[in-house]
């Protein structure tokens, strides 16, 4: 028996002993494995740093974007500003330089409307329209080309101050369209200008009538606009070129 307990005691020695090994193995680890985490921390540590400092960065660089774009912008809407201005003050310049370069007559049958660079004069002679083109031409002049805005005011001058009488302008067709002679641009079939169903009249030989008679004017006088034989002999009205 005491042989037998004293083979027991030697076995719970080197237990002991084998236990206190690992023990002493595990504590070593552990010390180990607490370093690598400390690292790890201090490492995730530095990154959270180094991502706030960027992120500070980046906001600064956003403000600072957004400064530059707003800047930008406020220099857009004045150079906007700024053109829009310029083409205003060229326009009223051509039209100062219009009437200094060349000074409608306003005499001899020459006219103005208010608010127009256009000069106008109407012979009091009935030609056909190759004689009324002739004619303007003879005199320096062009048959009229009005500006659309100016149509009707023209027409309407026309009818109170010479108590009605057609006009020849400046339009003849060429088969297809009713073009202007002065550089064979056609005129649009949808010009609200045409006496109603005139638009269509293109077959070669019509010419442009200006309605300036009492007897259209009072049923239409939106509607100065009509195409017939060229043949037909009417008033030139004919147009002092100011540029």
């Amino acid at each position: 028996i005491v042989d037998k307990l004293s083979g027991m005691n030697d076995t719970l020695y080197h237990m002991k002993s084998s236990t206190s090994d690992v023990l002493t193995k595990q504590d070593s680890n552990n010390i180990v494995i607490v370093d690598k985490l400390s690292g790890m921390n201090d490492t995730l540590n530095h990154m959270k740093s180094s991502t706030s400092d960027v992120l500070t960065k980046q906001d600064s660089y956003n403000k600072e974007l957004i400064d530059k774009l707003y800047v930008m912008s406020s220099t857009l809407n004045y150079m906007n500003s700024t053109t829009k201005d310029f083409q205003e003050l060229h326009t009223t310049l051509v039209k100062d330089i219009k009437h200094q370069v060349v000074d409608c007559p306003l005499s001899d049958g020459f006219f103005m409307l208010p608010d127009s660079t256009e000069c106008f004069k109407s012979i009091r002679e009935k030609l056909t329209w190759a004689a009324a083109d002739a004619k303007c031409k003879s005199e320096g002049l062009a048959l009229a080309r009005p500006e659309p805005q100016n149509a009707v005011a023209l027409r309407k001058y026309l009818v109170d101050t010479y108590d009605g009488g057609w006009h020849w302008l400046g339009g003849k067709t060429d088969g297809q369209y009713m073009k202007w002679t002065d550089n064979q641009d056609s005129m649009s079939a949808s010009n609200p200008l045409w006496w109603p169903g005139h638009a269509s009249y293109v077959s070669t030989g019509n010419c442009l009538w200006f309605l300036s008679d009492n007897s259209h004017w009072k049923p239409r006088p939106d509607h100065p606009y009509a195409s017939r034989d060229c043949s037909q002999t009417l008033h030139p009205l004919c147009e002092l070129i100011m540029e």
